[in-house]
This record gives C-alpha cells, structure tokens and sequence, in this order.
C-alpha cells in the first residue's frame, strides 16, 4: 500500500475535528479531567476505526504506526488550555490542531513506531509459533 499525503491530510483534518469536537462538547458538562480526554480520544479515533473496518483495511490502532498518542495529546493539552485559561478556547484549538495534524506528519515522515513493549501481541506471536 502506496503513502497518500491528500489522504492522510484529510484523515487527520477529520480526526482533529472531532477530538476538538469531543474535548469541547463533554467539557461542557463538567465531567472529570481523565473521561473529558478518553471520550475525545475515543470521539476522534473512532470516526478512523469505523472507516478503516467498513474499507475491509487493518485498523491503525492494530499497527505500529504513531496515531492514537498525538490525538491523546492534542486533547490533553485542549483540556489544560480550557481548564486553566477560561478565554482561551481559540489557542487550545489551534495548539490541538498543530499537534493532532504535526506530530503524525513528523512520525510519517521520519519513520516512528510504537515499542514493542507498548503493542498487545497475540499468544502465539508471543511464542514464537508461526502459522
């Protein structure tokens, strides 16, 4: 499978939407700082999720590849943006945004994957059993 950059760029346009989207509408309702970050996380991985299984393609939260951890960022630091600086929604904004769109660019084109240590393997893979 071939890298698309208009691809790849509109994914992580799609997937910055709703990480702000998602940080934004359950900061609203004064919910606890740790489910504010998962539910914008799960908001935004999940639009990618879905479209990677109806597309029949590996999910990339099954690879190596560095997706979740800069969507995890980009909200975390949202979250602290809009916690600490009231009038400030615009700045987390544009700072989730470079970050959710910068860091996956930067891991894509420098090659970064995951550790070994940070992945689930399956029982066999573990063993060493090759099918």
């Amino acid at each position: 499978m071939t890298f698309d950059p208009i691809n790849f760029v509109l994914s992580m346009m799609g997937t910055v939407a709703f990480a702000i989207t998602g940080v934004l509408t359950v900061s609203e309702r004064w919910v606890d700082f740790f489910s504010v970050v998962v539910l914008g996380v799960i908001t935004a991985i999940g639009g990618g999720l879905l479209r990677d299984v109806l597309a029949g393609r590996k999910p990339l939260l099954m690879t190596d590849e560095v997706y979740t951890l800069p969507v995890f960022a980009g909200c975390l630091v949202m979250l602290i943006t809009i916690s600490l600086f009231a009038d400030a929604s615009s700045e987390g904004v544009l700072v989730d945004t470079l970050l959710t769109l910068v860091l996956p660019s930067a891991a894509v084109h420098w090659s970064w994957r995951l550790p070994d240590w940070f992945l689930t393997k399956s029982k066999s893979s573990r063993e060493g059993v090759t099918a």
